[in-house]
């Protein structure tokens, strides 16, 4: 895969960060009312997975929630949504090249990342789908990419495994 982003060792994080907490409880706390504010499916289905795994999967949902939010909801602070979601992107290579984020979110999601070996680069193609979306003229090229984003986070799960039901050929059109 060719990315235009530093590539961070989660393991070489990992070691560097195994005495020191990087998210707190509020931390996490913060990422589970994005989450039941934002989506009540997403909330309800979180319920059914086991409750030591809960928060990670909350600090997934909101990294990403922040991203679109950044582009669909509001950019308050920012001149475009193109800004605020680049912002968001500086702010998440920032957190794995420090091991820490000013950012509540994103100190949750890097130490889920940490725990369960999440490499930083898995979430290069969510960031690159997101600067497609303000134009909307990347909308079909857009809709593969962000469904992939949460599937490829899954063990064994890769971009092969996802064709919402159709046959490949239906889909790299």
């Amino acid at each position: 895969m060719d990315l235009d982003y530093p590539l961070y060792a989660v393991s070489g994080l990992h070691q560097a960060q195994t005495s020191a907490c990087i998210a707190s409880s509020e931390d996490y706390a913060i990422c589970r009312r994005i989450m039941l504010r934002a989506s009540k499916n997403y909330s309800t289905a979180s319920k059914y997975l086991p409750a030591d795994k809960r928060r990670h999967i909350e600090a997934l949902y909101a990294l990403m929630r922040v991203g679109d939010d950044r582009v669909d909801v509001s950019h308050t602070g920012f001149s475009s949504p193109s800004e605020a979601i680049d912002d968001w992107e500086a702010t998440y290579w920032q957190a794995f090249d420090q091991g820490s984020s000013s950012h509540p979110v994103m100190r949750a999601y890097l130490d889920t990342a940490i725990k369960f070996g999440i490499p930083s680069e898995t979430m290069a193609i969510y960031f690159r789908a997101n600067a497609r979306r303000p134009d909307h003229h990347a909308f079909p090229h857009f809709c593969r990419p962000a469904a992939l984003h949460g599937w490829q986070l899954l063990p064994g799960g890769t971009s092969n495994d996802v064709h919402f039901g159709y046959p490949p050929r239906y889909i790299d059109r």
